[in-house]
């Protein structure tokens, strides 16, 4: 990993956490655009091996399985992150989100278990396809996950406050 990705991913996760812990509003496309500039991150820095200049793909049986658990984790932590974000309708009638304690340590813990995978696969000389691309497009998709997620359950709290509303008006 060069200086400028170290420092990119530095940034990245900063901004993410920093992210998790304001409230917001949901939006049908708020986490997802988050996923996306993840993924567009990791693609536009490339996903070519820099010091063998080839594509950084997993090879073996071994590499495709490290790599096959990294976007299952990813799946898992983000399914766990939506699940736990915290939501609720606020006076105005909007929904909204806050990430918690336990949400961003699911973050942290996914970005160390896919280093601690890499640094173990290089050291065994397995090639996982691990690179900095690849630790990005994780991240989007655990993010992307956890919008879905979160945009269903926000939907399921937008209609029972509808109808919780609608309950409360007097019957003419």
């Amino acid at each position: 990993m060069s200086l400028f990705q170290l420092v990119l991913i530095v940034a990245l996760v900063g901004f993410a956490i920093y992210k998790q812990t304001q409230t917001s509003e949901v939006t049908a496309s708020g986490g997802y655009r988050m996923a996306l500039i993840y993924g567009l991150v990791g693609v536009a820095v490339g996903v070519w091996n820099s010091s063998t200049g080839a594509l950084a793909v997993p090879s073996g049986v071994l590499g495709w399985s490290l790599a096959g658990f990294g976007v299952l984790l990813s799946v898992v932590i983000g399914a766990a992150r939506g699940i736990r974000t915290r939501l609720w309708v606020d006076e105005s009638g909007r929904v909204m989100s806050r990430g918690s304690v336990l949400t961003v340590s699911l973050f942290v813990a996914l970005l160390v278990t896919k280093i601690g995978v890499g640094v173990i696969a290089y050291i065994n000389h397995v090639e996982d396809g691990s690179s900095f691309p690849q630790v990005m497009v994780l991240v989007a998709i655990m993010i992307a996950f956890q919008a879905a997620i979160v945009g269903r359950r926000a939907d399921a709290l937008r209609a029972s406050s509808a109808l919780a509303a609608r309950a409360a008006l007097p019957i003419a």
